[in-house]
């Protein structure tokens, strides 16, 4: 199964994105905002709590019936988990990836494996339309 992830680099702890997220970090990938890996199908975001929270107030997005609609109400949890009890100042450094996740079943935790763009770009060009 892939999914997309943050990490937040720093305490390692994992946050699963949901669809409506990650068109967030598309939008921070398009627009600049985060390195690209070369290898791995991941980007990272190194700024400040202030910086990220002025960047979900920029985002907005195709919402339903077509209507834009500002991301904040969509994005609660994700700001929250960055942002909460830090200071305004403060670096955050996050890792958007996509991911494999395995089970084990005797320790009955999930892994995630980062995901090779050698794999993922073939499995999404399957996707479009000749």
């Amino acid at each position: 199964m892939q999914v997309a992830i943050a990490k937040n680099l720093k305490t390692k702890e994992i946050l699963e994105l949901d669809d409506i997220t990650f068109q967030f970090v598309l939008w921070l990938n398009e627009n600049n905002y985060t390195e690209l890996d070369n290898v791995y199908a991941k980007s990272t975001l190194k700024t400040t709590v202030k910086e990220f929270n002025e960047l979900n107030n920029q985002m907005t997005f195709q919402g339903e019936d077509e209507l834009l609609v500002p991301q904040i109400n969509y994005f609660v949890e994700l700001n929250t988990w960055v942002c909460f009890g830090k200071e305004q100042d403060e670096e955050i450094n996050l890792s958007f990836e996509i991911c494999d996740v395995v089970y084990d079943k005797q320790t009955h935790k999930e892994s995630y494996n980062p995901i090779e763009l050698t794999y993922l770009i073939p499995f999404l060009n399957s996707f479009e339309k000749e």
